[in-house]
């Protein structure tokens, strides 16, 4: 595996390793769809000896007459489903001698379909050559099946490398007990042992002549306009074989300054050495993807300090998911580097950033002392993806949901937990709906069993109450606007959080672990 930093050059790397057995191909490649013409272009560069004809890349899931005569094959992650039953049974009956899988972090899912297809192949080739700037997006479970594919049991068993290295432990959902793989445990050890399967290089240590990187954290308050500016962007509707004409654009053309990019779609194998500063108008869960956008610029080929500014809107998730971003750092750093490492961003001159007072974003509700008692759902269900023009444009407005007056005044009298969404104020398009929890009466408790739901979804609330009932009976808020300390693991929490972000302890429960 080789687990460089971005920018250092993994790609001409695993050329040079490929063709060095080039006596053992036929070669596969298997890289993230948008990449596949930037990795022709550099197979075309660096082998000059190869014939057009004999570099296949794979349009679609039928296309697999040339996989048999071609010395060189290009696959996309996309095309690995679950109904592409002709490609797969193709790539297995040709028995590559010789893999190449760039962006190896695909693969970290174990029940992903993808690497349910992949790791075979790759474990049934002689020479196989992981290319991944950031092996761990952000836990060590996700180093798991990339360790699998080129060395199979050399940790042992899913359930033995979790319990060592991810500490394993069951919870419990509702009564329901299961395991959690999301932590980190005995990270030096996994350090010492990923040395033997893994090289990994950083820019402090090879490009010593490389400007360095700067980070800035900038907080701004929200207005009620949204500025507009003209912008060339890459996003996930722009078809593969644009991208590489864009960056192109961008890299060539004088009058081509700005360029508004998709963290997903723009964040992998794309260079833009052009641009002296990048900015983050949002944050993204793990740190994985924000270090992989970052080196879009920050790589072999930049003349120029490179200038990252983070926009951290004040009173929404920003502020939390920042500190999120720097936990998971020191531990992927802990990991991957043998030190502990944090995101460092200095805070900028507030004064040379007031055009941000003109940004439009989503805000919490108004109300923080009702927010504060509520238990928000982060699980939404996924959305198409639209052109980002549409997001400069005003939405519909939606029509409330209306309830009977008896029924209202029945939820009010018993303080029923109800899920309910927030209706999109008239003045705000861009807040998005939230489930929410409303709290609950002891004495509610008591008397809701013999109640029979009036609505289909109130059964689920109310087996939630029950459980947070047994669960927690003594839990107490906060004062307004102050954080808290966890009784348990004693994390500080921010005060809108109803549980601890670590633990997940009910705010207010003394030194016992109850769980969620």
């Amino acid at each position: 595996m080789v687990a460089d930093e971005m920018g250092l050059g993994k790609t001409i790397q695993a050329i040079a390793i490929a063709y060095f057995y080039k006596e053992e191909w036929p070669l596969l490649i298997v890289v993230p769809s948008s990449l596949r013409c930037s990795w022709t272009e550099e197979i075309e560069k660096w082998i000059p000896e190869l014939e057009p004809e004999e570099i296949n890349v794979i349009q679609n899931k039928t296309d697999v007459g040339r996989i048999s005569t071609s010395k060189v094959t290009v696959l996309g992650y996309g095309l690995l489903t679950t109904d592409a039953l002709t490609l797969i049974d193709a790539l297995n009956n040709q028995n590559f001698k010789v893999v190449i899988v760039d962006e190896s972090h695909y693969m970290k899912s174990r029940t992903a379909t993808r690497t349910k297809i992949l790791l075979p192949v790759v474990q049934k080739s002689r020479r196989a050559i992981l290319l991944t700037g950031t092996p761990a997006l952000g836990r060590p479970e996700e180093l798991f099946m990339q360790i699998e594919a080129l060395f199979p049991q050399k940790f042992g068993t899913w359930t033995d490398y979790a319990k060592r290295y991810c500490n394993a432990r069951i919870r419990y959902f509702g009564k329901r007990p299961q395991w959690d793989y999301r932590g980190a445990s005995n990270l030096k050890e996994l350090h010492h042992l990923l040395n033997d399967i893994m090289i990994r290089r950083l820019k402090t240590e090879v490009l010593t002549q490389l400007p360095p990187k700067i980070r800035q954290h900038i907080p701004f308050d929200l207005p009620d306009k949204a500025a507009k500016t003209r912008y060339i962007r890459i996003d996930g509707s722009v078809p593969s074989s644009e991208r590489i004409h864009l960056v192109n654009q961008f890299q060539n053309d004088p009058d081509t300054r700005v360029a508004i990019l998709s963290i997903q779609a723009a964040g992998q194998g794309l260079t833009f050495t052009a641009a002296s500063h990048v900015v983050f108008a949002e944050l993204y869960w793990d740190p994985g993807h924000i270090k992989q956008a970052e080196d879009r610029a920050h790589r072999i080929g930049q003349c120029s300090s490179v200038t990252i500014h983070y926009l951290i809107a004040n009173g929404t998730l920003d502020t939390l998911m920042w500190g999120m971003l720097n936990r998971k750092v020191r531990v992927t750093g802990s990991t991957l580097n043998g030190r502990k490492e944090q995101l460092q961003a200095e805070e900028d001159d507030k004064e040379k950033w007031d055009f941000l007072h003109f940004a439009e974003a989503w805000t919490p509700n108004d109300n923080f002392e009702d927010l504060r008692k509520e238990v928000l759902f982060t699980h939404f269900e996924k959305e198409k993806q639209h052109d980002i023009q549409s997001f400069f444009l005003p939405k519909p407005k939606k029509r409330q949901l209306e309830t009977s007056c008896d029924e209202s005044r029945i939820f009010q009298e018993k303080n029923t937990i109800v899920a309910s969404r927030d209706i999109i104020d008239s003045e705000h398009n861009f807040e998005p709906e939230t489930k929410r929890l409303k709290s609950v009466t002891t004495h509610d408790c008591n008397s809701l069993p013999e109640e029979k739901p009036s609505r289909p979804g109130q059964t689920k609330a109310k087996l939630m109450e029950y459980v947070h009932k047994a669960k927690s009976p003594t839990t107490t808020p906060s004062p307004p606007g102050k954080d808290w300390q966890c009784g348990f693991c004693t994390y500080i929490n921010n005060s809108l959080l109803s549980y601890c972000e670590m633990c997940e302890n009910p705010q207010g429960s003394a030194g016992e672990y109850v769980g969620r």
